[in-house]
């Protein structure tokens, strides 16, 4: 039996916190598929360009969920029960532009509008959808729904599929996604082994009281060996998106007690609508590469992402941000990854030519190539 105890670092009101939204560089030798482009990266910061951590203790513990309003707002959730509500712009091409440093953070609240429990507490993917916000709790495996994104007021706690309680301690649902038509979809973080199969789930409400649910699917969804899945979302268009994260750890040469240096590799996987729509009991199912981006053991774009989240414009293109944790770790940082993906040019290729770069383009990262991973 999980025991229940509170969340003692918890704030009482919701208060003020300044985010800085630094540019980290421009990406003239970045290289992706021709479906994706305008790639911008961010690190988050503290004023002063300290960490969110340092000038937040015990109340910042890494972003791992984030969601986008349609009039603009960023929802982000970090995994010891907290939200963050900042105010975005967005730019012809659906680059998020910071509109104030100023953001608000609280607490997300549980049962009888009190503090969530330490279980509780790890929150770890959050979606929109009509105008309210659904939040996975990672070790008690629920989804808890916030009416108008209002944490601090008490959700109701939605029932899910039975069979999703038996993913492994602390390794349950880190992702959550909910499709145009109020489709939900889950997934294990890793399998008990670790490697690529993850146990999956889609299941509807019966009706906008969601106390019952109805058309539930289980399947397997099949990563790359070694990398789990932390986020999930949807494009414009209804495809599905999936996060994959793979970290690497390193000891340190020389110290004791040992210390260990950390390398994330990160992966967008897309899924077509149509494959989405015909998933059946007991299928397995893969995506195909969009975005593959890794630090290589040095400072760069890439970090521990845990959040993905998607905003339509002009009726072809999804803009997909990414959002990672800095584990509260100094050589980590908490980036902000924005990138424009065509839609129809990754559908076109999924169906017709499913291509595939076998080396990496002259002048391109090291390392950045290739995106797939079926050759």
């Amino acid at each position: 039996m999980v025991k229940i105890t509170p969340n003692t670092a918890s704030l009482e009101n919701p208060m003020n916190i300044t985010i800085h939204a630094k540019k980290m560089f421009d990406h003239p030798n970045f290289c992706y598929p021709r479906y994706v482009k305008h790639i911008e990266s961010y690190e988050l910061t503290a004023e002063g360009g300290d960490s969110l951590y340092v000038k937040n203790i015990s109340r910042f513990s890494g972003f791992s969920g984030l969601t986008l309003s349609e009039e603009g707002a960023l929802f982000a959730i970090l995994d010891r029960g907290y939200y963050v509500d900042a105010g975005l712009k967005f730019d012809v091409y659906g680059n998020a532009i910071f509109v104030s440093p100023t953001a608000i953070i609280g607490t997300l609240k549980g049962k009888g509008g009190e503090v969530l429990s330490y279980t509780g507490n790890d929150v770890e993917d959050i979606e929109i959808h009509y105008g309210d916000c659904f939040v996975s709790h990672e070790i008690v495996n629920l989804v808890s729904k916030y009416d108008n994104c209002d944490f601090e007021m008490e959700p109701q706690e939605l029932p899910v599929p039975s069979n999703i309680s038996r993913f492994a301690y602390n390794l349950g649902m880190e992702s959550l996604g909910i499709s145009n038509g109020g489709v939900f979809i889950s997934m294990e973080e890793y399998n008990s082994d670790h490697f690529s199969d993850h146990s999956a789930f889609l299941w509807e409400y019966a009706d906008e009281s969601y106390k019952a649910i109805k058309n539930e699917v289980g399947f397997t969804y099949r990563s790359d060996a070694g990398y789990s899945v932390s986020g999930i979302s949807f494009t414009c268009e209804g495809n599905l998106l999936l996060l994959e994260r793979k970290i690497v750890a390193h000891k340190k040469d020389g110290v004791e007690p040992p210390k260990y240096s950390l390398d994330f590799e990160t992966k967008v996987k897309f899924v077509p609508e149509y494959v989405f729509e015909n998933i059946a009991q007991g299928d397995i199912l893969s995506g195909t590469e969009i975005l593959y981006v890794h630090n290589n053991g040095k400072s760069a774009i890439s970090d521990n992402f845990e959040g993905i989240a998607t905003k339509c414009y002009d009726g072809r293109h999804t803009s997909i941000y990414l959002i990672s944790d800095d584990n509260q770790s100094p050589d980590q940082k908490n980036v902000f990854l924005q990138f424009e993906m065509d839609e129809k040019g990754a559908y076109i290729d999924w169906v017709e030519f499913g291509e595939c770069y076998d080396a990496a383009p002259s002048g391109c990262v090291e390392n950045l190539y290739p995106f797939c991973s079926d050759k």
